[in-house]
């Protein structure tokens, strides 16, 4: 079985070498790696044209974003599986030969690898925490509650006939957060067979560029409004589901509001930016506003704890 490995790319210049060698160093023979550039203004394009005998390589004049440049990916893909790396992580040698003993033992659909994380800043690599993936629930996870299971687009295998159908029918989106939800919210709703490869390792680069959440708060209401459009046309959407999307939503915008404050944004430019999401926060089964999430946010005991510990150190 052959398979297709793509790597979006954006000004990564000190990490896009490993990715694809990463990629390169698999132990499969029928193997195919592409790179898509996706205006880089770095030395990422310089680093990545020394490859050209050996990837494929598409360069985009400006950035479009992950979102846009894995869908390319995938229509430029001739392999029966994909997979994806971001520019900034890797994966283990045998992990796409693992996925696919995996895949010929289950006949699944995606093949789920375990995630590592690299704290490349201090230079050690530690299991992702709450690795216990619920499979049955990958739906729920992409639509409410991420923790159930993995809702990244790396760190999987998938079967190519289960993304090709995306390519003309995928959800519309040019945002920087939450691009992996949207991207598997309508592959887990087709019901999918997922199986977990435990010795198939992808290393996820922990404060890297990809992991860097938007400050847009509106970002995080438009995906919810995404998602939410989804589930109604596709008949999925219940009360049940209404309510726990409704909290979600406030959760990430308190985790948002709180990357808002660590990085010293005043008071009044965060309600405006929370009331630009056009929430209704009156809602009595949600039972707060955006001032109470900005001062909820503010005086957490975690971000207390965490000023103090860095004023220590």
């Amino acid at each position: 079985m052959s398979v297709s490995v793509i790597i979006p790319v954006y000004n990564q210049e000190k990490t896009i070498g490993k990715a694809i060698e990463s990629a390169l160093g698999q132990r499969i023979a029928d193997i195919e790696v592409i790179v898509i550039n996706d205006g880089s203004d770095d030395r990422t394009a310089e680093i990545v044209k020394k490859y050209e005998s050996r990837v494929r390589i598409i360069n985009h004049n400006q950035n479009l974003g992950l979102y846009c440049s894995r869908f390319e990916g995938i229509t430029s893909a001739t392999g029966d599986w994909i997979t994806f790396i971001d520019g900034d992580d890797f994966i283990s040698q045998s992990a796409v030969a693992d996925c696919l003993l995996t895949a010929n033992a289950t006949k699944a659909d995606i093949i789920q690898m375990r995630i590592k994380r690299r704290f490349s800043r201090w230079g050690f690599t530690t299991k992702l925490r709450n690795q216990q993936y619920d499979i049955d629930k990958a739906l729920d996870s992409a639509i409410y509650d991420y923790r159930l299971f993995p809702v990244q687009c790396w760190g999987k295998l998938y079967r190519s006939t289960l993304l090709e159908p995306l390519i003309d029918n995928h959800i519309a989106y040019h945002g920087m957060w939450g691009e992996d939800r949207l991207f598997n919210l309508p592959v887990f709703a087709k019901s999918p067979n997922i199986s977990i490869c435990d010795s198939a390792k992808y290393i996820y680069n922990w404060g890297g560029f990809t992991s860097q959440q938007t400050n847009s708060l509106a970002e995080y209401a438009t995906v919810d409004l995404l998602k939410r459009k989804f589930l109604n046309d596709k008949g999925i959407m219940t009360e049940r589901i209404d309510q726990m999307m409704k909290e979600e939503l406030i959760r990430t915008l308190r985790y948002g509001t709180r990357r808002l404050i660590d990085a010293r944004q005043g008071r009044k430019e965060i309600l405006n930016r929370l009331a630009d999401c056009g929430i209704d926060y009156s809602d009595s089964d949600i039972n707060t506003c955006p001032t109470d999430i900005y001062s909820q946010s503010k005086n957490s005991m975690t971000r207390i704890v965490k000023r103090l510990i860095r004023k220590l150190l």
